[in-house]
């Protein structure tokens, strides 16, 4: 089931507009979107709207989907169009960030950020050894 947010708040705070294609919400603005609007492949959605409205993709840091299928909003005290980056790909795209950077992106403790990275860098290194044990068996065969 796809979520979609469409909605507007009622008195929204100013917005700054920190990228060039920020959606700046109004009294006077209703945001719209359908299904059919959602964007499939990165290459339509990388000159879309920032923050990005479609909060049910994958890549939305807005909210996650924990394993055991309960929501979890990292950003509890905001609304999604409040969220200043909202997209895990953008981010990539930038480049290099610090874990104080991350943590402060995805709303956890450095130490938590951290704690991730390692996981992260465990299963890819567990992954390329396993990469490397089948090219020594095509070797020998």
């Amino acid at each position: 089931m796809a979520v979609i947010v469409g909605a507007r708040k009622k008195n929204p705070l100013p917005v700054i507009q920190p990228e060039p294609n920020l959606v700046v919400f109004s009294d006077e603005d209703d945001l719209v979107l359908s299904e059919g609007d959602r964007p499939r492949l990165r290459s339509q959605c990388v000159d879309g709207p920032r923050p990005c409205p479609w909060v049910s993709c994958r890549y939305n840091l807005f909210l996650d989907i924990r394993s055991d299928g309960i929501l979890r909003f990292n950003f509890p005290e905001k609304e999604p169009h409040e969220v200043f980056q909202s997209c895990a790909l953008d981010l990539a795209e930038d480049g290099l960030r610090t874990l104080e950077q991350v943590a402060l992106l995805m709303g956890m403790s450095k130490e938590r950020a951290r704690q991730i990275e390692e996981v992260a860098f465990s299963k890819i290194e567990d992954a390329i050894k396993q990469q490397y044990r089948y090219a020594e068996l095509d070797d020998l065969l």
